[in-house]
């Protein structure tokens, strides 16, 4: 079930592709279509086990792979406006990142790289293709506390902790997570 891409791209013009070479990689970031969604589907289905096992626990990963089953993209994809950005390697996507443009604030989520392809400045590319889209607004996202690897991450990108909230991830999925803010 493909769900929210139905939406998902409607009011978002195809940019064009993004093309950098890190650590020896040539890596290709562009706004993801319809077509994307199995190829979406298989980075949260690798990703979300590597980044959520030990911080939420099994139980609410396998509740979070079932949702994902049963609504397809439409489980990160929840809002019309939501844009979405694809990390390719060759013609594989390897990393995601949605975001949706507030009135002052750009609303980052569903960023994930394939564990094979973190710390190769993959996920760095991925956020500055955010940022460049954010058009000087600050962006804001919103982090597992207990996910260290996710949390130094983006300090490394210099965004700042304004905030802490118990905040439901995915139905059923609750965590404390740190709303976290890059200045414009």
């Amino acid at each position: 079930m493909v769900g929210g891409l139905a939406a998902f791209g409607q009011d978002y013009k195809r940019t064009s592709a993004r093309i950098v070479r890190t650590n020896g990689r040539m890596f290709r970031v562009r706004s993801a279509t319809r077509d994307d969604a199995v190829s979406l589907i298989a980075v949260w289905r690798e990703t979300w086990p590597a980044t959520y096992t030990a911080t939420l626990g099994a139980r609410a990963v396998e509740v979070m792979l079932d949702d994902l089953d049963r609504h397809g993209t439409a489980s990160l994809l929840p809002e019309i406006g939501a844009k979405g950005l694809c990390l390719l390697d060759g013609n594989e996507v390897v990393g995601t990142a949605i975001h949706s443009v507030g009135r002052s604030v750009v609303y980052l989520w569903g960023m994930y790289v394939m564990p094979r392809y973190q710390r190769s400045g993959a996920g760095t590319l991925l956020y500055r293709s955010v940022q460049e889209a954010a058009r000087g607004q600050p962006v804001e996202v919103r982090v597992v506390r207990s996910s260290n690897q996710a949390v130094n991450f983006y300090r490394k990108l210099e965004f700042q902790t304004v905030g802490e909230e118990a905040t439901e991830i995915m139905p059923h999925v609750q965590a404390v997570c740190l709303t976290m803010r890059h200045p414009a």
